[in-house]
């Protein structure tokens, strides 16, 4: 294969290194699989990862600019406190037990006729009663 397009092999080869190892930022790894690659794709064997190449670094234009990084979005914070999924079990667990009554005149109580129309602000105290109510048998 090599005897076809030597420069493309050592494209492939990189290319595929870069896949492999550039995920963590190491310039010696993805050069180090580059290599492995190259060797197989050479039919080389194993070869290729005894006789490393030393990297060239890449000739930088006069006036490069620096590369805008895009702005880190914070990560999205587990909200405090009881989930619509937490309310939505805990009316399972109501009606599992056979308090359908109670379950009822909770959601009344918080002027919710569905789990989807209990406002989120109510959400710890809803799971409180529920909470009592359960305790009651």
């Amino acid at each position: 294969m090599a005897e076809d397009n030597p420069t493309a092999v050592r494209a492939i080869a990189l290319a595929e290194a870069v896949k492999f190892a550039g995920q963590g930022g190491d310039p010696d790894a993805v050069v180090g699989v580059a290599n492995i690659f190259l060797g197989f794709l050479n039919d080389e064997g194993d070869q290729a990862a005894a006789a490393p190449v030393k990297a060239t670094p890449a000739k930088t234009p006069a006036k490069a600019t620096p590369a805008k990084t895009p702005a880190k979005t914070p990560p999205k914070e587990e909200p405090e406190g009881p989930t619509r999924d937490d309310i939505e079990a805990k009316v399972q667990e109501l009606l599992g037990a056979n308090k359908r009554g109670e379950t009822v005149a909770l959601m009344k109580k918080f002027k919710a006729k569905s789990v989807s129309t209990l406002p989120v602000e109510h959400y710890a105290a809803f799971v409180e009663e529920a909470d009592a109510i359960l305790m009651t048998g």
